[in-house]
């Protein structure tokens, strides 16, 4: 029972590291815009702002874009605007392209607010691609965990209990090794006691057969 238990928990151990290794990626791996961003694919939660710009999005959804050199006329693209000296990501239709030999220019048919429509230039730079992808319900899970309280009590607390119990560990180790002993081996004593006990209840038959 014991082995099982310690299985099951170096099996949590695993899934509390690589689990506190992501979010703390989700959190430092930040491009100039505020936005986790790892290579060609950028993340962030839908809130309520966020899901009236942003085309079959939900708040609480979480939004996954990938980078594209690739976008023509008629492609729908995500780029960053400001709102409320803020930025924010927000959707249009290309509806023309300027190139030379450095950027493009998009001129872009977009929502401002309601269902009233405008024509905005956006730059190269500020645009994250045209293939997304929203996850329902996730987005709300990593804005609360990116907050102090979620940070502290569901990445901070889990790894300072696997670093407790690692010391605890350690202790015991070290304990063992300065009294000159080592740590006991369950259950393999056993098949040692029996097979010392059959060479002597062998001589005690040849004596009776002797006799």
């Amino acid at each position: 029972m014991k082995n099982i238990l310690k299985t099951l928990w170096n099996i949590i151990e695993v899934i509390i590291i690589v689990y506190v290794i992501f979010l703390t990626s989700c959190i430092l791996c930040r491009n100039k815009f505020g936005f986790t961003q790892f290579g060609k694919y950028t993340i962030s939660p839908i809130d309520g702002t966020t899901a009236k710009y942003v085309e079959n999005t939900k708040s609480g959804d979480l939004l996954i874009v990938k980078s594209s050199t690739d976008i023509v006329k008629g492609d729908r693209i995500y780029y960053y605007a400001t709102v409320n000296d803020r930025y924010v990501i927000r959707t249009g239709i290309v509806e023309n392209i300027q190139k030379d030999d450095y950027n493009s220019l998009y001129t872009i048919d977009t929502l401002v607010s309601g269902n009233k429509k405008t024509k905005l230039n956006v730059a190269q730079t500020r645009t994250l691609g045209k293939y997304a992808n929203a996850m329902g319900g996730l987005g709300s899970i990593m804005s609360f965990l990116v907050t102090r309280i979620g940070f502290l009590l569901f990445v901070l607390l889990p790894i300072l209990l696997v670093f407790v119990y690692q010391i605890y560990e350690f202790v015991i180790v070290l304990n063992y090794e300065r009294r000159g002993e080592t740590p006991p081996k369950k259950e393999e004593s056993k098949p040692e006691e029996l097979k010392e006990e059959k060479p002597v209840v062998e001589e005690k038959k040849d004596d009776l057969d002797v006799l």
